[in-house]
This record gives C-alpha cells, structure tokens and sequence, in this order.
C-alpha cells in the first residue's frame, strides 16, 4: 500500500463507503506530511463508472500523482505486486473473512485492516500487521505510523500466520478437529 521510498499495494472493491474513508484517511495523512513518500498501488477492477468515481475522488483529493491503478491481476503478477508492497490496507465496513488479507498474509506482506475484517482479530494476536478503525482521522494516524514500513518480525509474523492458520492444510486440520469433537460428543 504505501511506506517510505517504496512501493505499495492496495485492493479496492465495490464498497465505495469503504474506499472513500481510505482515500480521506490518505489525504488527511497528505496534509499533515506534504513531503511524506508513499505511493498507493490499486489493485483490482469494478465497473468502468465506480473507477471513472475512483480517479476523481483521488483527483479532487489531490492524491492522483500518489496513485498507481495497475487494474485486474492475476497468478504470478498479483503475486509479485504483493511481494513488492510494504502494506495491504484493508479498512471495511463489513469484511466476511478478506482473501486479499490471506493473500498479502502468504506473501509476507503485513496488513492494516479494520476490526470489521474478519481476521482482524487474527493480525492482531499474531502481530501480522495493524488494526486501525476505517475512520479517516484514526487510520490517517495508523498510515502515517506504518510510513516507516513494517518490521522484519511483522513480516515474518504475516508469512507464519498464513501458513498456521490460513493455509488449506491448517484449515482442513481445524476442520477434522471440529467434526472429530461433534462426533465425540454428539
């Protein structure tokens, strides 16, 4: 997403509530630190009207020259862009679980997600990123905090908890032990 002299990665979708708290959140942080270099790298696709919405808004917002829309990735070069970001931001109104989080998470990428992200609470026992509220003024704060980019142990910490606790074989463990204990115990 964004952190100083590097590039970032950020995932946007159609929840326009969403992305406009993450875009004030970005110019309140430009306000405060004009000078502060960060990029946002947009990952992902909508409608050509919802992104025609997205570039005005960064526009007006003055974030424009900040921008990069790389636009539907796939496979080996979603992969890459996220190996090459600092951060995936993640502030949701309502997440139900948030697979770009995984994603991010299995390439070592930590995270800042809102408590509304379903493994928010996950990130945050494992030290695997940061739990921001989506409220521009609060995730302005935690932005401008991550602007010294994540710790080697933060990133470590993103690639084990997506191996121990995200990944199919975790998932299928966690799975057998559920049902194994229902039929336990009937």
């Amino acid at each position: 997403f964004f952190s100083s002299r590097r590039r970032h990665t950020r995932y946007w979708r159609d929840w326009s509530s969403d992305v406009c708290s993450s875009d004030l959140a970005l110019a309140i942080l430009r306000r405060q630190q004009p000078d502060a270099p960060w990029r946002l790298t947009i990952v992902g696709s909508g409608s050509a009207a919802y992104e025609r919405e997205l570039r005005s808004l960064a526009d007006r917002l003055g974030l424009a020259d900040r921008c990069r829309w790389l636009g539907h990735l796939e496979g080996e070069a979603k992969q890459e862009q996220l190996l090459r970001a600092h951060w995936l931001v993640l502030p949701s109104a309502a997440e139900n679980f948030g697979i770009a989080v995984a994603e991010a998470l299995a390439c070592g990428t930590p995270v800042i997600v809102s408590p509304e992200v379903a493994v928010a609470e996950l990130v945050a026992e494992a030290g695997a990123g940061l739990v921001s509220s989506s409220q521009p003024e609060l995730l302005a704060a935690t932005l401008s905090r991550a602007l010294a980019g994540p710790t080697p142990a933060m990133r470590r910490a993103a690639l084990n908890l997506a191996e121990q606790r995200l990944a199919w074989k975790a998932i299928a463990a966690e799975l057998r032990s559920a049902y194994s204990s229902i039929l336990r115990h009937p």
